[in-house]
């Protein structure tokens, strides 16, 4: 398999976010192993759909809320 460090590093920066939140399709592999280090091809894999963002990920507060409701009752005091 074709190590895509540095094409992952390049999109990550165009696209404002960390290695983390990018996702290559494992499809076209190829064509990204192939692709120059140049931000225009990267911009073009962007726009075709192969490289993308991924979504955030939002921490649920729902056992928090249940807490603090316990605890406005006496709950967890010690």
């Amino acid at each position: 398999m074709v190590s895509l460090g540095i094409q992952k590093r390049l999109a990550a920066s165009i696209l404002n976010c960390g290695n983390g939140k990018l996702w290559l399709d494992p499809n076209e592999t190829i064509d990204n192993s192939m692709v120059t280090l140049a931000w225009m091809n990267i911009r073009k894999l962007t726009e075709d759909g192969f490289v993308i963002k991924k979504s955030i990920i939002t921490h649920s507060r729902s056992r928090t809320r249940k807490v603090k409701e316990a605890k406005t009752i006496g709950r967890h005091s010690g």
